[in-house]
């Protein structure tokens, strides 16, 4: 089979989400297939992301802006290369036009409308909308983000499989006691990282022993700039630092030696660290929100609201009760395990089987 996929999130020598996303899904569904071809479609100078195999195959779409390259080049680069299908692996990534191969459309979330400013919001509808109109199926990362698109997008249930994604780097088991106090993300208003500063300073005033606490993830909304302001003032018996961004081993010995992991999001469309700290077998703190609540029931503490003084007392009492923390630990890894890449990519290469074969058949 040959599969097109918009490749921009590969295309990068410092990966984040989405293209792990692309990268793992499409190493393991190789494993199941490997005479598949791939065509990674990218917009710029030059392909500068990983070599992942002889038969992945960069190809140019555009050097200008992605939006509108994506509006007037991507259909005719799909014409010319004529896959068997072409995977989108963000709405924004379906071109308006009609292209002569079935679409699959990734949706990790619809936070943007729940979130961001009118004029946000209309450009997400905008570039989205022949997303919801021509794609012949949708893969989405939780059931809470399935449901979010059959409720705001009116899409049918039977164009819908849900498959969760896995750790994005390599995980090392947890050293406890563990040294700091860990959050990883990027530093968004919904993740809520000035909230956590503003119980990591109660925190300092009913613990005399506390670890430091550290940020991990690239500056949103300025709020890398606020952290960095805050940390200069935090009490002496504390410490806070950010660190934009790590390598992969970096951030698995920051994993390994957290005391505990905490993730207090408003909104989430999945939640990949929490997956990623509760592999390692991390106690994880983290909000009592719906896609919390399915993709890990039992294997973290989850607070509900955002109430200061009930987080910074939930917290204490778990840096000072280690039975819970290693009953929390254990209870992490059994449910990590059912986050797998391979999972993934067998239910995705499912859906190319079938999404392929029915449009030939056509």
């Amino acid at each position: 089979m040959k599969i097109a996929i918009e490749s921009f999130w590969l295309n990068t020598k410092e990966l984040t989400g989405v293209g792990y996303y692309i990268l793992n899904t499409l190493r393991e569904i190789n494993i199941i297939e490997p005479n598949n071809t791939y065509y990674l479609l990218y917009t710029g100078e030059k392909w500068i992301g990983p070599n992942v195999g002889e038969n992945f195959i960069p190809v140019c779409y555009g050097k200008g802006k992605v939006t509108i390259d994506i509006l007037f080049n991507l259909h005719k680069v799909i014409k010319r290369l004529s896959p068997d299908l072409y995977h989108a692996p963000f709405p924004t990534r379906v071109p308006p036009q009609k292209l002569p191969c079935p679409i699959v459309t990734t949706v990790h979330d619809l936070l943007t409308l729940h979130v961001e400013g009118v004029k946000k919001k209309f450009l997400f509808n905008f570039t989205t909308r022949w997303a919801w109109e021509n794609s012949d199926h949708f893969l989405c990362n939780s059931n809470y983000t399935a449901n979010e698109i059959k409720k705001y997008k009116y899409i049918p249930e039977e164009k819908i499989t849900v498959t969760y994604l896995a750790t994005a780097h390599e995980i090392k088991k947890w050293n406890p006691p563990g040294t700091h106090i860990l959050f990883v993300g990027s530093l968004t208003h919904r993740k809520n990282p000035l909230f956590l500063i503003d119980v990591y300073y109660r925190l300092c005033k009913i613990l005399h022993d506390l670890p430091p606490l550290i940020f991990v993830g690239e500056d949103r909304e300025n709020n890398g700039e606020k952290i960095l302001r805050l940390a200069g003032q935090c009490p002496s018996n504390g410490k806070i630092s950010w660190i934009k961004y790590i390598n992969q081993e970096e951030l698995a010995d920051l994993y390994s030696n957290a005391a505990l992991f905490i993730l207090p999001s408003k909104l989430e469309g999945f939640g990949m660290p929490v997956i990623e700290a509760m592999s390692a077998g991390i106690p994880v703190v983290c909000s009592d929100i719906d896609v919390f609540r399915e993709i890990a029931p039992t294997g973290t503490l989850r607070i509900n609201g955002w109430d200061v003084n009930t987080w910074a007392d939930a917290i204490k009492n778990l840096l000072d009760d280690s039975d819970l923390k290693h009953r929390l630990s254990e209870e992490a890894l059994n449910e990590s395990a059912n986050f797998t890449w391979s999972k993934c990519a067998k239910l995705t290469w499912s859906v190319y089987n079938n999404i392929a074969t029915t449009s030939r058949k056509e």
